[in-house]
């Protein structure tokens, strides 16, 4: 049986659920979330539940001895970046602060509780399915003016 544990239940993990428990294969599920009424939408036999931030129920759960099949994290944050951060230490790996310019150097910035900038092209919630392509957005049809990568990589600050 395929063990697949999704970090963050909200909008992007309750769809990603969805459509891996359709695709007929034998799949277990943990669920991880902080709010149990996301996790409460999931409830069933081939699911856990588990009321924990993403970081320590994988700081607690991630064991040599015990991996899932796969770890899906939909979370507003980069797991396995804060995973590094936890477990290299500040001498080896450190948050550096961003600083307010970068905000209007990049489209549609907002800032996160922890300082992180998000950015995209989008203006309005992409669709869970989008393959983003490079050129082209699926909604508008408007060709994108910037690789976002490209875009961030040559910021200069």
């Amino acid at each position: 049986m395929e063990e697949i544990w999704i970090i963050g239940v909200g909008y992007f993990g309750f769809v990603a659920f969805q459509r891996l428990s359709e695709g007929g294969r034998n799949r277990y599920f943990v669920l991880v979330d902080p709010v149990e009424e996301h996790l409460l939408r999931c409830k069933g036999p081939t699911a856990t539940l588990e009321v924990s931030d993403g970081l320590d129920f994988c700081e607690k759960h991630l064991k040599k001895g015990r991996q899932p099949d796969w770890i899906i994290p939909a979370l507003p944050v980069h797991l396995a970046a804060k995973w590094l951060l936890l477990h290299l230490g500040p001498d080896n790996l450190r948050r550096v602060p961003l600083s307010p310019e970068i905000e209007i150097l990049v489209p549609n910035s907002i800032r996160g509780a922890e300082g992180n900038i998000y950015v995209s092209h989008a203006d309005f919630r992409c669709p869970a399915d989008c393959d983003e392509p490079r050129d082209i957005c699926t909604v508008t049809r408007d060709m994108r003016k910037h690789n976002m990568f490209e875009l961030l990589g040559n910021l200069d600050i």
